[in-house]
C-alpha cells in the first residue's frame, strides 16, 4: 500500500522529538493533581496547602510513579470536652511575698533604695547612672 502525504504535515517522529520535552511537561502537569487527588481519595484525608512532590518517574509507556509530602487535617474528636474540669490554682499573694518581689523587681532595675511599701510611687527612689 503506497505511503500517502499530505501538503503541510509533518512526520510524527520529528514532531514527538522537537516537542518531546514540551509535551511531557504538559502531561505531567496535568497527571500530578489528578494522581494526587486519587492518593488522598484513597487515604481518607483532608490535604492543608500544596503538597511537595518527592520522587517523580516519568518513563514511556510506564505508569506514572509518584511520591508527596504533605499536610493534612488530623482526624480528631472533641466528645466530652464538657466534662473536663481544670482545678484554678490559688492566686493570693501574702504582704511578704509582694515585699519580696518589690526588693527584687528594685534590684533588677538596679535602684539604690527600696521604698516602704506604703509610699507613693518612685518616692525617694534614685537610679544608678
Amino acid at each position: 500500500m503506497p505511503k500517502l502525504v499530505f501538503p503541510g504535515a509533518a512526520n510524527s517522529c520529528l514532531v514527538r522529538r522537537r516537542f518531546a520535552t514540551e509535551i511531557r511537561k504538559e502531561v505531567i502537569d496535568g497527571l500530578l493533581p489528578e494522581r494526587f487527588n486519587k492518593g488522598v481519595n484513597d487515604l481518607g484525608v483532608r490535604p492543608v496547602g500544596q503538597p511537595q512532590v518527592t520522587e517523580l518517574t516519568v518513563e514511556d509507556g510506564q505508569p506514572l510513579h509518584m511520591r508527596a509530602v504533605f499536610e493534612y487535617v488530623p482526624d480528631f474528636s472533641i466528645d466530652g470536652y464538657k466534662d473536663v474540669t481544670v482545678e484554678k490554682p490559688s492566686v493570693e499573694v501574702t504582704d511578704e511575698e509582694f515585699q519580696t518581689d518589690l526588693e527584687q523587681a528594685a534590684f533588677n532595675l538596679q535602684l539604690k533604695e527600696v521604698p516602704p511599701a506604703d509610699d507613693p510611687p518612685y518616692h525617694g527612689m534614685e537610679l544608678f547612672s
